[in-house]
């Protein structure tokens, strides 16, 4: 078949994680001898003068798109916003001749998506839509921003969700606790995010912790994804103070860019004084990141909110001992502390469980074989 892959983000221009998932599912649909072409949003743009680029690699036909620079205030908008109307005529030509047989666009929320949705039911070309959860973060912002996502969710929104042959969700928590997918839930199915269980076997000859000259008596809590509120990274912060008084040299590493919370993060920890305990990363290069798992005593995942932890997995490929947040979308992955630790964030007194907890290493393995992105993308296609 031809499949349009359309997603927001794509290496190297991607904030978070996601954009590994989307090069993954591209690779894998290659691998089934489909011709493939990938149309993703280029968040980073400078000017309103950016043309759209073609180019073909790896067997797949890309087309970049520029998006409407982001204001630099307003960092949260990155992949949000649409592209120029005068490029949305190129695109719809490009995507006519490609003549998709079927088209898989990802997330809820993004104008861009919004737009490719538009182009491929005014040709009466199919899509499968895979939902990420809902862009909760809205509810943090300005009140124009809350105003302007409740229009949304009851135009364009609820549009591409109609309009789709299809509807997936990286897990059930997806399904069950956004309020915009309630009405769809008999027609959406669960496809989970998966990784590569084998690329985590490579072993790095580097320590990327050595460059902080820490003590060898340290313990390490990892946490991987972008800075912002709903990460939930201020919950583990507050409990550093208390780790410490209970003889645990605890050290704090995050890694990801800013998306906008790094100065409330900096405040908290001034006012804690544990500055000499926090370390950003920022964003760390694939090899930098499995030395990250590879030499850290735990991974933190202390999310107010997650439809599907993928630093989960790779933290149980990498042998590493993941503890998270109890909420749905991560207790999927945790299931009754075998392979990981669930506890409430909220609770500060709860860092008890931080302390010299263990599982038998064969544990965290025991079910990430099921979790192997050769599979996914005929689950998204059966």
């Amino acid at each position: 078949m031809r499949i349009l892959l359309g997603v927001p983000e794509f290496p190297p221009h991607h904030i978070g994680w996601w954009g590994a998932v989307f090069e993954a599912l591209a690779h894998e649909y290659v691998k089934l001898w489909h011709e493939v072409m990938v149309v993703y949003g280029n968040y980073d743009t400078r000017t309103w003068f950016e043309k759209i680029k073609e180019y073909f690699k790896d067997g797949i036909y890309f087309v970049q798109v520029p998006l409407i620079p982001t204001p630099g205030f307003l960092p949260f908008l990155k992949t949000v916003l649409p592209t120029l109307p005068y490029h949305l005529g190129k695109i719809k030509n490009i995507i006519k001749i490609f003549a998709p047989d079927i088209s898989h666009l990802h997330w809820y929320g993004l104008l861009f998506i919004n737009q490719l949705a538009k182009i491929l039911v005014s040709n009466n070309f199919p899509y499968i839509y895979t939902l990420h959860g809902a862009p909760v973060s809205a509810d943090k912002k300005w009140w124009i921003i809350k105003m302007v996502y409740n229009f949304y969710k009851k135009t364009r929104g609820k549009s591409i969700l109609e309009n789709a042959c299809d509807i997936t969700a990286v897990s059930q928590y997806t399904i069950d606790n956004f309020s915009e997918f309630l009405p769809y839930r008999d027609k959406i199915r669960v496809v989970h995010n998966w990784i590569y269980p084998e690329e985590f076997e490579k072993r790095v000859w580097f320590n990327i912790y050595d460059r902080f000259n820490l003590s060898k008596d340290a313990t390490i809590y990892l946490s991987i994804g972008r800075i912002e509120w709903l990460k939930g990274f201020d919950q583990f912060i507050k409990m550093i103070p208390l780790l410490v008084k209970s003889w645990v040299d605890a050290r704090y590493f995050i890694a990801g860019r800013d998306n906008g919370f790094k100065e409330e993060l900096d405040k908290l920890i001034r006012e804690l004084g544990v500055e000499d305990r926090v370390f950003y990363l920022w964003f760390i290069s694939w090899d930098e990141k499995l030395s990250a798992l590879q030499n850290g005593n735990y991974l933190v995942v202390p999310s107010y909110t997650e439809s599907f932890g993928i630093t989960v997995l790779e933290a149980l490929a990498s042998w590493l001992l993941p503890v998270v947040n109890s909420v749905w979308g991560l207790k999927e992955l945790i299931k009754d502390n075998r392979n990981g630790r669930s506890i409430d964030f909220s609770n500060v007194n709860n860092y008890v469980y931080l302390m010299n907890c263990s599982i038998p290493k064969q544990s965290l393995q025991n079910d990430i074989q099921q979790y192997n992105w050769e599979k996914i993308a005929i689950a998204y296609l059966s």
